[in-house]
């Protein structure tokens, strides 16, 4: 499964540079190896070599051997960096992409963004999902794309809309802190279940 996003910036880029540039400028100084990389863009090798070559050859990425082990920094050049901003805001058709997806994977009542969605470091979840008969495996393989999208892990909790609907009623803080929350992305809400947030 694959988020197949449309989005100007890989058009522009190319969807390998843009996953590639993500890694680096998530985590600026660090270095990384060959397989960090390729685990964390889900890039194939040869093709992931390919784009170290050039990245390596215009100054964007410093390739750094040491003994046997080789690995990879981004070089802090202002026109690199200043893609930041751009480069991690997600537009609007990442949020219906990501609903879509979501439908197929199961009977989906709510899903609230936050954190890592909004570039937010402070948010105790990233995902909050009510749902019944889940497929894990798709779901699994949708998460994995998600972080591949957001060049990081991500943090999410799953409620069937059994136990949402108790804790709710029990006053559950987490549950009502996110109801709650203002600072949200609420892109998936079929039984109006999010108190008109």
């Amino acid at each position: 499964m694959s988020l197949n996003l449309k989005s100007p910036l890989i058009y522009l880029l190319g969807i390998e540079k843009v996953k590639i540039l993500k890694v680096f400028i998530k985590d600026s100084t660090k270095k990384l190896t060959l397989e960090e990389l390729q685990t964390r863009t889900h890039i194939p090798i040869n093709t992931l070599r390919a784009e170290l070559r050039q990245a390596i050859k215009y100054n964007i990425i410093q390739e750094i051997k040491i003994k046997k082990e080789t690995t990879y920094i981004l070089n802090p050049i202002e026109e690199v960096l200043a893609l930041e901003p751009v480069i991690f805001r997600l537009g609007q058709s990442f949020f219906d992409t990501l609903a879509q997806k979501l439908d197929k994977i199961g009977k989906i009542h709510l899903c609230i963004l936050m954190g890592a969605f909004l570039q937010r470091d402070k948010d105790r979840v990233d995902m909050f999902l009510v749902a019944d008969d889940i497929n894990e495996k798709k779901f699994e393989a949708l998460i994995q794309d998600i972080e591949t999208e957001l060049a990081q892990e991500i943090t999410y909790t799953v409620l069937t809309l059994k136990d949402f609907e108790y804790r709710q009623n029990m006053f559950d803080k987490f549950v009502l802190d996110i109801l709650e929350n203002k600072n949200t992305q609420i892109i998936i809400d079929k039984s109006s279940i999010s108190l008109d947030n």
